[in-house]
């Protein structure tokens, strides 16, 4: 006996061989055949569900037809009585008598009398005030409107002078201006492509303007510029921008060169910047900018980028924060990955009234392998140093820089010269020696390195001298080696970086 999930029991008859058969087979059969069981049931009542649904929509069907079979007959009949009565009554206006026919129709039932057609005079003056508003709207969209309040409001607000090439309305879809060829300064220094802004309406005609938002292309500005474009130097309220956008702007920088950068800020009620973001093309770096009165709060990002004043090291990755203002860029922390290690430091930048760029940092788990092979194979390498460049302009900033520092390497490898061979007098000591620590002061410029106090500790033996490296990577220096106070040498080390000579 088995039971069906609704409830009703069903009887199957089973062969059971107790030699060949297990009782937990049986019970496996009953239940396939409940579920069977189950399983027809309901697509038996899936079906009648069906045939119901298909039943009512039949009926429905047919009960819409008959309804419009009624009406049209009811409109049939009512346009025979129409017709039947207009002619008994053009009978009867020929003959004078009345027409029993139209009489035996009945009354005629009651129908509100159609209203007449309007008349089309006032119609047709609609259509014409249509007409005009559209051919003056037309005649607004695109429409020249005169530069000059525009010019003074930006000059007050900026602090330079400004020129718009051409500025027209567009009133469709909505209210913008467009504005061609605008130059910023006494000699036109910022140029921009075209502006688009979103005015209110009274801001078109009246002095002082307001726009919700702006729309910068094709700025090219010096880079010094930049703090102008974004604080001004001018005041009060003649023009105000809640929002804008650059797009496409390229700075100058005599000597180095910048990316193409896009940017978006906000404006507070008092004109000034609140936050912008400055991104450059190709996700090389962006700095968020969070604005209060006349300073800033600075952070920096990038990937893959190198240092811009006319630097060799190559940042794998970039992290900056601190504040700027118009005058300069002070970052109080830095924290880059460089050299297969991290540097940590600080920098400060400032354009006015000269350009200059001072700082210190400190270094670890530098591979040597990166800036001193074959010399120096492996090891790590942790220091600190402070740099320093000036210049009237910014593209001998390289030519200006100057750093000094200090240096400890650990467990490396010299991979030229073989300090045992030195010892036993060997005239070509080529070869590899490993040390526990090498230590020593730098100091330098763009072209060249001075390492001076240069110590190395190999077990037994230690070494001591001093290192230049010149423009051309060539190298002059002179150490001594000692056996702890048994045995005593020199060797001059000579030859290019990347081709190192050692000789006795």
């Amino acid at each position: 006996e088995g039971r069906t999930k609704d409830g009703r029991t069903i009887d199957v008859q089973v062969d059971w061989d107790y030699k060949r058969d297990s009782k937990e087979r049986v019970i496996g059969f009953i239940s396939i055949v409940t579920d069977i069981t189950e399983r027809q049931r309901q697509e038996q009542e899936q079906a009648r569900e069906r045939e119901r649904a298909a039943a009512s929509e039949k009926r429905l069907v047919e009960e819409d037809r008959a309804k419009a079979d009624a009406e049209a007959a009811a409109l049939a009949r009512k346009e025979a009585r129409r017709q039947a009565r207009a002619r008994g009554r053009a009978d009867a206006g020929r003959q004078g008598v009345a027409q029993p026919a139209v009489e035996a129709l009945g009354p005629e039932p009651f129908h509100a009398e159609e209203p007449r057609p309007p008349r089309r005079v006032g119609r047709g003056v609609a259509i014409a005030l249509v007409a005009l508003v559209a051919v003056a709207l037309a005649g607004l969209n695109f429409a020249p409107i005169d530069a000059g309040s525009f010019e003074r409001a930006a000059s007050a607000r900026l602090g330079e002078p400004v020129r718009i090439g051409s500025i027209r309305l567009s009133v469709m879809p909505l209210p913008r201006l467009r504005m061609e060829n605008v130059a910023v300064g006494a000699g036109g220094e910022i140029r921009i492509a075209g502006i688009e802004a979103a005015p209110d309406v009274g801001a078109i005609w009246n002095e002082k303007k307001h726009f919700g938002s702006v729309t910068l292309d094709g700025v090219s500005a010096p880079a010094g510029s930049l703090a102008a474009l974004l604080w001004g130097k001018g005041s009060g309220d003649s023009l105000r921008i809640d929002s804008l956008v650059v797009k496409g702007a390229r700075l100058q920088l005599p000597g180095v060169e910048l990316p193409v950068i896009d940017a978006t800020g906000t404006f507070g009620g008092g004109g000034n910047l609140e936050q912008a973001t400055i991104t450059a093309r190709g996700g090389k770096f962006s700095v968020k900018v969070a604005a209060k009165g006349a300073s800033a709060q600075v952070e920096i990002s990038a990937g893959e980028v190198t240092f811009p004043f006319g630097g060799t090291i190559r940042f794998d990755d970039f992290r900056a924060r601190g504040v700027a203002n118009p005058a300069e860029l002070a970052l109080s922390e830095i924290e880059a990955s460089a050299l297969g290690g991290v540097l940590r430091g600080n920098a400060r930048l400032r354009w006015t009234p000269a350009w200059s760029v001072e700082g210190q940092m400190t270094g670890r788990g530098i591979d040597p392998a990166r800036f001193a092979a074959p010399l120096v194979a492996s090891g790590s390498v942790e220091g600190r140093f402070a740099y320093s460049m000036r210049s009237p302009t910014p593209e001998r900033l390289a030519s200006a820089l100057r750093y000094e520092g200090s240096f400890t390497m650990h467990k490396g490898t010299l991979g030229t010269v073989d300090l045992t061979r030195v010892l036993q007098g060997a005239d070509s000591p080529g070869g590899t020696t490993l040390f526990s620590e090498m230590s020593g002061s730098f100091a330098g410029d763009l072209s060249r390195v001075q390492l001076r106090r240069v110590r190395l500790g190999a077990g037994m033996l230690s070494a001591s001298g001093d290192l230049a490296v010149g423009p051309q990577k060539n190298l002059s220096g002179r150490f001594d080696v000692e056996l702890r106070n048994q045995a005593r040498a020199a060797f001059v080390l000579g030859g290019t970086l990347p081709a190192p000579v050692v000789r006795r």
